[in-house]
């Protein structure tokens, strides 16, 4: 039975035993080049930066140079304090990194939903064998039950605070009036999000080309970064370069769709386990200009409802404890999470374990107390025999 797709099979690449081996490198340098573990998580920068892009011979593609910029020339050797003028530097925002402030009138009416997303998280941490998930390819009891009543006590949070904002007329992330948003990729997810959204999306019929979709659009995501590379070594590159900001910026231009979007009817398919950072993301009119290739799209009006800071700090030591080491992206967490179970499904302790059949499926258990079943057919024939 072949259960793990193509698109993320194990073949070895470039010295690494996998592709999603691969994928999951991350290297931040000197203590100058680094930001806050909440920022790293939410500002939309990637920490994938090794020399050959992910699954790059799963697409078909021959991967750009090593440390080329855009026309092909050789690597610029950085100034001593070039990590100093990137700082100072203005940075280049996405949609997506865009703050709204969240008024106080705001979050007093959403006072609720917020402790309870507190607790939540606090309950998360104290689940037994909440560090042991990647040893054990198995999630604690009532693991995903926390994460579906995090996400519905956030959107209650959403909900209260643009109702206070005047912000119903906006499009969200995921329906027909949004799905602009959804081509402005990269959505940057937290472990337990990853893991929400793998046991959703893992058994679908099409997972097999959702998956070679998220590897696909993966590799084109660092190919655009690797493009800006300047520095004198291609393999490492800041969290807080040019080159990563400059790399988002064209991929997001490519205005590729999101793999879980349903392009006919412009509705997110994993709307339920969808990511926070679409489920903050709003868009006003004329929300056309939401798309990366608008004409107008500099001048796209957005309000971005996040999570307060403190429970974004509790969520990313969440992220510590599980120490699963996944990539702050979806499309690279999907594929890791999708290694670290070899095909399969991650399930709670004491959970029966589902085996995934060719189709993507969850396979079922034959039904064995059928008139033609097996067991029957020997009954059968000796009855025939004493008429």
């Amino acid at each position: 039975m072949d259960t793990v797709p193509a698109a993320v099979s194990a073949t070895p690449v470039a010295g690494y035993r996998s592709v999603t081996e691969l994928l999951a490198s991350a290297e931040v340098l000197s203590a100058g080049d680094t930001v806050s573990a909440v920022d790293f998580l939410h500002a939309g920068v990637t920490a994938t930066h090794e020399s050959r892009p992910p699954a790059a011979h799963l697409s078909g593609r021959k991967p750009s140079p090593v440390g080329s910029g855009p026309k092909g020339a050789p690597p610029a050797k950085p100034t001593p304090m070039s990590w100093l003028a990137d700082l100072f530097r203005p940075r280049i925002r996405l949609p997506r990194d865009v703050r709204t402030k969240v008024p106080r009138k705001a979050r007093k009416a959403a006072a609720q939903p917020l402790a309870g997303m507190q607790r939540v998280v606090d309950e998360l941490g104290a689940l037994s064998g909440i560090a042991d998930i990647g040893a054990e390819k198995r999630a604690p009891r009532g693991f995903y039950g926390k994460i579906d009543e995090f996400l519905e006590l956030y959107d209650a949070y959403v909900e209260a605070a643009t109702h206070a904002m005047g912000l119903e007329g906006a499009a969200k992330a995921g329906t027909p009036e949004g799905r602009g948003a959804c081509c402005a990729a990269p959505m940057t997810v937290s472990a337990v999000e990853a893991m929400r959204i793998y046991r959703e999306v893992r058994t679908w019929r099409d997972f097999p080309q959702v998956g070679q979709s998220l590897a696909a659009l993966g590799q084109q995501q660092f190919t655009d970064i690797q493009a800006f590379q300047k520095g004198a070594d291609p393999e490492k590159m800041r969290v807080a370069g040019r080159a990563l900001q400059k790399g988002r910026q064209r991929f997001a231009q490519r205005g590729e769709p999101c793999p879980l979007l349903d392009t006919k009817k412009g509705k997110c398919r994993a709307w339920s386990v969808r990511p926070l950072s679409c489920r903050m993301h709003h868009v006003l009119p004329p929300t056309e200009r939401a798309h990366p290739q608008h004409e107008a799209h500099d001048r796209v009006d957005v309000r971005n409802i996040r999570i307060p800071i403190r429970k974004q700090a509790a969520l990313q030591q969440l992220d510590k404890r599980m120490g699963l080491g996944l990539a702050p992206f979806m499309y690279a967490g999907v594929l890791q999470l999708l290694e670290l179970a070899q095909g399969e499904l991650i399930p709670e302790t004491g959970e029966a374990v589902q085996r995934m059949g060719q189709d993507g499926r969850v396979q079922q258990r034959a039904n064995r107390n059928v008139k033609h079943a097996k067991k029957f057919k020997g009954k059968a024939k000796s009855k025939g025999r004493r008429k």
